[in-house]
């Protein structure tokens, strides 16, 4: 279905289709609130077909990162504290906290992509079993479930001497 020909009621639509409510939505097409309007307006077939033909045409976000909602939450402190009043601040403090834990999580998940610190000599064998890439089978593809289950071993080569 294409765009609705009545100009108020395509932009009603889009405004549902973008969640808003049918109050909103109606003062935002330009209507003036009056009881039940937006109600009825909404209930019609065709614009309820245009509303999930919008919904379904939406682009698909993907997953948010961590640092993606970090940044969010920012902004959504910011917003909150330029409001100055208490109920933006409380909102501002809250998104801060939930910022800084998802910074100590996002710390969490970066120490645990680094290999391990050794402060020590380390044998090729046991440096080969930490830092090397899992096999590769006869095809050339590595050999992940080999790797996982513990049934690889450093390819032959000589041995360092401690």
């Amino acid at each position: 279905m294409a765009a609705l020909t009545n100009t108020r009621h395509e932009l009603f639509a889009q405004a549902l289709a973008r969640g808003m409510t049918q109050g909103a939505a109606y003062g935002e097409a330009g209507y003036k609130q009056h009881g039940s309007s937006a109600s009825r307006l909404a209930g019609q077939a065709r614009i309820r077909t245009r509303v999930a033909e919008l919904i379904e045409g939406a682009p698909v976000r993907g997953p948010v990162t961590i640092a993606q909602a970090i940044d969010n939450l920012l902004r959504l402190a910011e917003k909150g504290e330029a409001l100055k009043t208490p109920a933006g601040l409380a909102s501002a403090r809250a998104c801060l906290v939930e910022a800084v834990k998802l910074s100590a999580e996002l710390a969490k998940q970066a120490a645990a992509a680094r290999p391990p610190r050794i402060d020590r000599p380390m044998s090729r064998d046991e440096w080969l079993s930490i830092f090397a890439p899992p096999p590769r089978g006869l095809d050339g593809v590595y050999d992940r479930e080999a790797w996982e289950r513990g049934e690889w071993s450093p390819p032959p080569g000589p041995v360092d001497s401690d």
